[in-house]
């Protein structure tokens, strides 16, 4: 049975308020104390809104995906679960060049999407890309190995860096976060872009693909990288989501939503952009953020989908 999506049900936010309103005869610091304590309770009532179609992770940043059965929600992100293989964790690897030491994505090497990895045992895991030869890696042990980055030689005549996961390398936007207050340093993820969760609706993708043309009809939700893929569901519903449960577990906060990138022209499974420059370009007619505030923070990026935080860790099956 798929994973239940569950959100808080708006008699939360009574609740809040009838809390709050008990106090504001003391002071207003008191009120608004007790009210930023509310907004930040994780709640104790839910409806369902859904259930996980999909559940995907993208070891390597721009690469192909991975999806898995079962997984747990850990501060950096989804991570496999096995016994007998290497597990894998969302957006742990990069591609760096070797002259500027810049990495890498899909916006401007489309091939990488066709990058796949797999797990092995004993640590190592085998990279695989049409028309190259098979890389196998062992991931260094940070409990044993050198906290550095090692090299080695691989695809494109290139050398690429896989650099060990240290949230301090970390920094978010400091403009994001000043306009989406509920996003947290901890919600960084290990290389997401923004957060290391992400979550998709299947009505969502399919409004999207009703107004495309017709050579985009089969439109690929694998073109947005989420990690969540979320079936029986209005379109763009989860915009309005505060608070997320999947399963019985995990529980998250909806942060801000996912803006779009040229990457979503790139079809995942030829790795060739549109000559036209769809979805994107119909995707921003219509899903440019209004907000004010958050308008100057995203600009012409249109949005689909939303970021995760994670506050209550747990294991989520399929």
């Amino acid at each position: 049975m798929n994973e239940p999506i569950i959100v808080a049900t708006p008699q939360n936010t009574v609740l809040v308020i009838g809390t709050a309103a008990v106090i504001i005869n003391n002071s207003r610091a008191a009120w608004l104390h007790q009210k930023i304590l509310g907004r930040n309770r994780i709640p104790t009532k839910w409806r369902k809104v859904g259930e996980v179609r999909e559940m995907i992770i993208y070891p390597l940043k721009s690469g192909t995906g991975v999806n898995l059965q079962e997984a747990v929600c850990t501060d950096l992100g989804l991570q496999s679960i096995g016994q007998d293989t290497t597990q894998l964790l969302d957006r742990t690897f990069l591609v760096f060049g070797s002259e500027d030491r810049t990495y890498m994505t899909a916006a401007r090497f489309p091939k990488m999407v066709l990058i796949t990895i797999t797990p092995e045992t004993d640590g190592n895991v085998l990279f695989k890309a049409p028309g190259m030869p098979t890389l196998r890696y062992k991931i260094p042990d940070s409990t044993k190995d050198e906290l550095s980055a090692s090299t080695c030689i691989v695809w494109w005549s290139e050398k690429c860096r896989q650099l060990t996961v240290e949230k301090e390398q970390q920094h978010g936007s400091h403009n994001t976060s000043w306009h989406y207050k509920k996003l947290r340093d901890r919600d960084v993820g290990a290389y997401s872009y923004l957060t290391g969760f992400m979550l998709l609706t299947d009505s969502s993708i399919a409004d999207l693909e009703s107004r495309l043309p017709q050579r985009l009809r089969n439109l690929s939700h694998r073109r947005f990288r989420g990690n969540f893929i979320v079936k029986d569901t209005i379109p763009y519903e989860e915009d309005t989501w505060d608070w997320v449960r999947v399963g019985e577990e995990a529980i998250f906060r909806t942060v801000k939503p996912c803006t779009r990138c040229v990457i979503i022209n790139v079809d995942p499974d030829t790795a060739e952009r549109d000559p036209q420059l769809e979805p994107l370009r119909t995707l921003r007619s219509y899903r440019l953020v209004t907000k004010p505030g958050a308008k100057d923070v995203e600009g012409p990026d249109p949005i689909m989908g939303v970021y995760l935080g994670l506050r209550i860790p747990g294991v989520v099956k399929e």
